[in-house]
């Protein structure tokens, strides 16, 4: 599946993307075909799963609301969609981690003139990314740095993208289709 762009009406790189509609049920697919090919990756038994996004919006929904019964019971209609019905499915039987999600997440490149700690999520993310045994990626180009960085050999591409991804990065990393775990 190929990524056609990015929303000209949102910059996400700089507002963060909507978590409304069909923005969000296009970023919970996503996620959902992303984790779907991390559980491809041979997980060991106890093995926890970092999750990390741009949207703190959608590493909040996928790894806590989606797993909180109260939210699900509260929020019926909302996950009563085919997208969100999978979204619960991959994420059921594996232990989704992340960071704290009440910090903001700057983009470095972005957003400047902030004072140094508040980039720190950001460090935080590549730091546990560059020691993961294994890592997925396709939208945007942090989950590659980490890799690059720390030498990953055990990665996977869950989606292509249209605008400006790299050939050496498609060419390089297997990919995940949903055939991959079907």
């Amino acid at each position: 599946k190929v990524v056609q762009g990015k929303n000209k009406d949102s910059p996400a790189d700089k507002t963060g993307l909507p978590f409304v509609g069909e923005d969000k049920d296009f970023a919970v697919g996503t996620a959902t075909h992303a984790i779907n090919c991390a559980r491809t990756l041979g997980r060991r038994e106890h093995e926890s799963m970092y999750f990390f996004s741009d949207s703190n919006d959608l590493v909040k929904y996928m790894t806590h609301d989606l797993k909180d019964t109260n939210f699900l019971t509260k929020n019926a209609t909302l996950v009563n969609n085919t997208i969100d019905q999978a979204a619960i499915r991959a994420v059921s039987p594996v232990k989704l981690v992340a960071r704290d999600m009440s910090e903001e997440n700057p983009h470095i490149d972005k957003q400047k003139g902030r004072d140094p700690p508040a980039y720190y999520p950001a460090f935080v993310d590549l730091y546990l990314a560059m020691g993961a045994r294994c890592l997925t990626y396709g939208i945007g180009y942090y989950a590659v740095f980490a890799s690059k960085l720390s030498g990953i050999d055990c990665k996977l591409l869950y989606t292509q993208e249209t605008w400006g991804g790299s050939d050496i990065k498609l060419d390089r990393t297997p990919k995940c289709t949903e055939e991959t775990y079907r």
